[in-house]
């Protein structure tokens, strides 16, 4: 299948032992799968404009007026781009030689353009940014140039804002990662219709022969009281692995077909593609802005989102942790760590603060089924935080 001249034929092979085709290869690649085309580097500046003057270290304004401190990328960051194999090149990122006028994460920075393996075969990589906490604070003060006010100051404003949820200075900036994942996690992450999404197209390029398959420790039975999630029992060795076995056997037998429908008869890769499982991994560019960006952390990042897909949100965690550490101490205390109360939920606390058993003061108030176990477990997570805290205080 393909041109030969693409790439490296029998040497490559996924990690389940299977061929992986040539033109799924590309040399230019250093011997990756299917991949967007070589990010170019980013721009000096943009539009090609010439760089600002710079006096006393300090960018110089078109009326002359000293703005903001000169900005630098740091070192270059060399990582490999692909875990089948050991890559005979590494990826580096040019670095502009000019000042830039634009606002810098010293973290994001740092970060950018690394690929962070997820899965058998994920990855997720950071490949821009837009803005940083201070930018926040500008948009939140309609304000230019660096911000006057202490930092202490700022992360107040940026606190107060996540607080009362004015989330749209937050929109103001913008992050953009590169992914790889299997198809059904896609299915799930583009529910999130708040973003920029450019994903790998089978109309327009062959399929690769690489397959998601859980890890034997992930592989667990249906829930009985969660009709989406999985239940934390113990599965047998023999059941975990007679799983798997299936999983490839379906893989490779539906890859088989795909290869004899789009390669040996020539059908139509727009349908030759509908036998592939929702297992097989796909790539996209998924750009967000970082109103939107924690929102979806927020649901991806609970412990109720399906593994898979958590370990994506992790990752992106990671680096929005790193790109913006006030607004993600914002974040971090008041939603993800915080505990939102319904008004029955208000009412029930109440009784059991004035001496109300917990079980009497959910009959009183209403709270009952799903509702009921929900507040529970927001009232043990209390009542650690509270043991946890003595604790501390007597060691």
């Amino acid at each position: 299948m393909g041109d030969p001249s693409a790439g490296r034929i029998a040497a490559d092979h996924s990690p389940s032992g299977r061929k992986v085709a040539a033109s799924f290869i590309p040399r230019a690649e250093g011997g990756l799968g299917p991949q967007f085309p070589p990010l170019a580097p980013r721009p000096t500046l943009i539009g090609g404009l010439d760089p600002p003057p710079v006096q006393g270290g300090r960018i110089v304004t078109s009326v002359g007026d000293p703005e903001s401190p000169v900005r630098r990328y740091p070192p270059p960051v060399t990582e490999p781009t692909d875990r089948r194999q050991t890559p005979t090149a590494s990826a580096e990122r040019p670095q502009p030689t000019q000042p830039s006028a634009r606002s810098i994460s010293p973290g994001a920075e740092a970060l950018l353009m690394r690929e962070v393996p997820i899965l058998d075969l994920g990855f997720v990589q950071p490949i821009d940014y837009m803005g940083n906490d201070v930018d926040v604070v500008q948009a939140a003060r309609v304000s230019y140039g660096p911000s006057t006010r202490k930092v202490h100051n700022d992360r107040g404003l940026l606190r107060y804002l996540m607080r009362h949820r004015h989330t749209t200075p937050f929109e103001m900036c913008e992050v953009k990662f590169r992914c790889k994942m299997p198809i059904f996690v896609a299915r799930q992450w583009i529910r999130h219709r708040t973003a920029n999404v450019n994903e790998m197209s089978l109309r327009y390029t062959e399929a690769p022969e690489e397959f998601y398959v859980p890890a034997l420790e992930d592989i667990s039975l249906q829930s009985v009281d969660n009709k989406q999630g999985r239940q934390a029992v113990t599965v047998g060795d023999d059941v975990r692995a007679e799983v798997v076995r299936l999983m490839r056997a379906n893989q490779e037998e539906t890859f088989s077909i795909y290869q004899r429908l789009a390669g040996d008869l020539g059908i139509a890769r727009e349908l030759a593609r509908s036998v592939l499982p929702v297992s097989l991994y796909t790539q996209w560019i998924w750009k967000i802005d970082l109103h939107n960006l924690l929102h979806f952390l927020s649901l991806r990042l609970d412990p109720h989102a399906q593994l898979e897909i958590r370990a994506y949100a992790e990752a992106m965690a990671s680096f929005t942790r790193a790109w913006v550490p006030m607004c993600w101490e914002a974040f971090d205390d008041y939603r993800r760590k915080g505990l939102n109360l319904s008004r029955l939920e208000v009412a029930a606390l109440s009784r059991i603060l004035a001496g109300v058993e917990d079980e009497a003061a959910c009959v009183e108030v209403g709270l009952k089924g799903r509702e009921q176990r929900e507040f529970v477990g927001k009232l043990a997570a209390l009542r650690a935080t509270t043991t946890a805290r003595k604790t501390a205080a007597t060691t």
